[in-house]
Formats: C-alpha cells, sequence, structure tokens
C-alpha cells in the first residue's frame, strides 16, 4: 500500500508552530520506495505566511503529513531503507523532495489548486530553506 502507513503523527510541540515526531512515520513512495521519519525529525508544517493562513493553514489535515516529510527530507532527516532492509539518508536533490511532497499530497487527498499552490512555492522559494537545512547536522532520530 502506497502513501502514509500511520493515520496520525503523533508529536510534541513546545510553542504550537515547531513539532518533533515521538513514534516512527513510514511512508510508501509510489515507485516503492520505504522512506522512514524516525522519532525526534522536526517540522513547522507548511511554511505558509500568517498572513495567508486563513487560506493555507501550516497543519491542514490535507497536507501537515505531505509537509513534515518535505521537511524531513529537506534536512535529511528522512531514511530510505535499503534492499538489505538497513536505512540510509535519504539524501534526495531538492526537486525529488519537491516532487515527493506533491506525491505525498496527493495520496492524502488534497485538491489539486492547493497541492499546485504549495508545490510552486516549494518550487520558487524552497531553495534557501533547502540549502539552509542541508548545511545544519541534523539528527535522524531512532526508528522506534
Amino acid at each position: 500500500m502506497q502513501g502514509f502507513q500511520s493515520p496520525y503523527l503523533h508529536v510534541k510541540s513546545s510553542d504550537g508552530l515547531n513539532f518533533t515526531l515521538l513514534e516512527p512515520v513510514t511512508y510508501i513512495a509510489n515507485n516503492g520506495t520505504v522512506i522512514m521519519l524516525g522519532m525526534g525529525c522536526k517540522s513547522n508544517g507548511a511554511s505558509t505566511p500568517q498572513i495567508g493562513w486563513d487560506v493555507l493553514p501550516p497543519f491542514s489535515q490535507y497536507y501537515w503529513k505531505a509537509a513534515f516529510l518535505h521537511d524531513c527530507l529537506y534536512s535529511n532527516t528522512a531514511l530510505i531503507k535499503q534492499s538489505d532492509g538497513t536505512f540510509r539518508p535519504a539524501n534526495l536533490s531538492k526537486d525529488d523532495c519537491d516532487s515527493l511532497l506533491y506525491e505525498a499530497m496527493t495520496s492524502l487527498g488534497c485538491q489539486q489548486e492547493t497541492m499546485a499552490a504549495i508545490y510552486k512555492a516549494v518550487a520558487i522559494f524552497g531553495q534557501p530553506y533547502f540549502d539552509a537545512a542541508r548545511a545544519t547536522p541534523q539528527n535522524t532520530g531512532p526508528l522506534a
């Protein structure tokens, strides 16, 4: 079964804006790649400007998990399952991260217009965030 393998993200937050994963989450991509978000992965949801939260809130049920996946892919804290069953850091390109965001939003039933707006925003404005996330050492966290 493709998509997220859990209906919920079990997270904690000290400020209601930045969240840390408390349990691993698995996403299976359309091509069969298994992506694991380990405990300790972090996200701030969809990084939409606060002025636009009425239209695109950062934590919508239709794309929050996809945004969490995207943040973990950008920061390279997401892990990819290898053929021998071990995991390694995903280390995907920005374009691959952005494509997986779109794919994950599709799997969550997000509306086409919303997916297009979010995808276009990360495609245009995401490079500095991708570069900054990759420049910061990350802890992939334990898988269980």
